[in-house]
């Protein structure tokens, strides 16, 4: 069971990852009007059985994510959510779907479908999150993440009943100086180094700490674009 929840909320964090545009993490660009598709809302519109609701802090804002599981083909739920919502911004490939619908009030409901099984059959998970028009972009950045000087924290998300925390941050150092000045401040507060992977001919790094009490996992990562880099980490206790 424990390992579900750790996979799910790894799958969950994929989720915000896929709502970056820039520095917005979990935001999208704005549309048009919106449709509301229904009484009950975006969230319930394919029905399904809720495992559970996961408080979410994001860049200080409380909200609550809920994760569904979906009982019919992936492919059937894309044509019935195009249906209801018309004027929602949708992203899919053959595994997963990404919509965007906004609310009268201003406020955003973002719903993220995975495939699990083979050929878009069952089962199909459902990640939904109501956000406001904007998310707040003056925080402070949790002390349970490292964070190289000098850098710019862009965003961060904590799960506080599972005590995840994910961030990212641009620096003016190469991805290799911010993997390592990440990985120097968790070693010296107890962390131990598992694994480092690097992309020949890229310039993406990473690395995977582990630390015994509480037994917990880092993951770190970096790259650059353009002459910039970007860096996310992530730190969750396994038990």
């Amino acid at each position: 069971m424990k390992k579900f929840v750790f996979i799910i909320s790894f799958l969950a964090v994929s989720f915000y990852v896929s709502l970056s545009v820039e520095a917005e993490v979990f935001t999208l660009w704005p549309f048009g009007k919106s449709n509301s598709g229904g009484a009950d809302g975006p969230s319930h519109a394919l029905g399904g059985t809720k495992l559970w609701d996961e408080p979410v802090c994001i860049n200080g804002y409380n909200t609550s994510l809920s994760i569904t599981l979906l009982e019919s083909d992936l492919y059937n739920y894309i044509s019935r959510l195009r249906s209801l919502y018309p004027d929602g911004i949708f992203s899919a490939n053959k595994n997963a779907l990404l919509m965007t619908v906004k609310h009268k009030d201003g406020a955003r409901t973002r719903i993220y479908l995975l495939q699990t099984g083979t050929d878009g059959n069952y089962p199909v998970i459902q990640f939904s999150m109501k956000l406001p028009d904007k998310l707040p972009d003056r925080f402070t950045w949790p002390s349970q993440l490292p964070l190289p000087s000098g850098a710019k924290p862009l965003n961060y998300m904590n799960f506080p009943d599972k005590k995840l925390y994910y961030g990212t941050f641009s620096a003016n150092s190469s991805a290799e100086q911010s993997v390592g000045e990440m990985k120097q401040q968790l070693l010296s507060s107890g962390w131990q180094n598992v694994s480092k992977g690097t992309f020949p001919q890229s310039s993406q790094c990473g690395d995977i700490l582990i630390k015994n009490k509480p037994l917990s996992i880092a993951i770190l990562s970096a790259g650059e674009s353009e002459g910039k880099c970007k860096a996310s980490v992530m730190v969750q206790p396994l038990k």
